[in-house]
């Protein structure tokens, strides 16, 4: 902890320009890194842009760095190989996750929603629900509409490996309809990143 003056959006020490950081940054070995990190991994041209509109002070130039800017839904996850999305045409992928609880219950006490996200369109549809519980009811009746309205089969389905998406009656209503599934690793939000997303915005 320390004192001294603002310089636009930035507090700058009273000896320079030099900057009080989290502990965890005394061992970047660049500024340009520093801020790469400091910025949530923004791109270098954007960091260059600060600079120029003066939100960080002139005096600490970017370095030779190379900067590679992340996905938001990366940012705080380790880069792994994400799974390829290439899909052509609608319901061959379907995207899903529960998000919750939330801090306040809807006005019909749910605490929870679940979102399915069809890849190649990235039409959209979420449910509230109470209960983890509830996503197979869900899931099965969503997607008979769905599927009834547009003609097409849903062909495969990613979500996480929580036991919600892994019930043997969702596992056997899959099976028997002909429905893959992709399962991402464990403690890897960012390989169903589109579901991740989209929960961050709906939230």
């Amino acid at each position: 902890m320390a004192l001294g003056p603002r310089l636009s959006l930035i507090f700058t020490s009273i000896r320079g320009p030099t900057l009080f950081l989290p502990m965890d940054t005394q061992h970047h070995d660049t500024v340009s890194s520093l801020w790469h990190k400091r910025l949530r991994h923004l791109s270098k041209a954007d960091i260059t842009h600060l600079f120029r509109s003066g939100y960080i002070p002139q005096t600490l130039l970017l370095g030779p760095s190379v900067l590679r800017a992340l996905p938001l839904w990366q940012i705080g996850s380790r880069i792994t190989p994400d799974i390829s999305t290439e899909r052509i045409e609608p319901l061959d992928l379907v995207h899903s996750d529960i998000c919750g609880p939330m801090p306040h219950q809807s006005l019909d006490g749910a605490s929870y929603f679940v979102s399915f996200i069809e890849d190649s369109t990235r039409n959209m549809w979420a449910y509230s629900i109470r209960t983890e519980d509830r996503v197979f009811s869900i899931f099965s009746e969503c997607f008979a509409m769905v599927e009834n309205q547009s003609g097409r089969k849903l062909k495969c389905l990613r979500t996480n490996n929580m036991g919600e998406f892994k019930s043997e009656e969702f596992v056997k209503y899959c099976r028997e309809r002909g429905i893959r599934r992709e399962y991402t690793a464990a403690y890897s939000p960012e390989q169903n990143g589109i579901a991740e997303h989209m929960n961050r915005t709906i939230q």
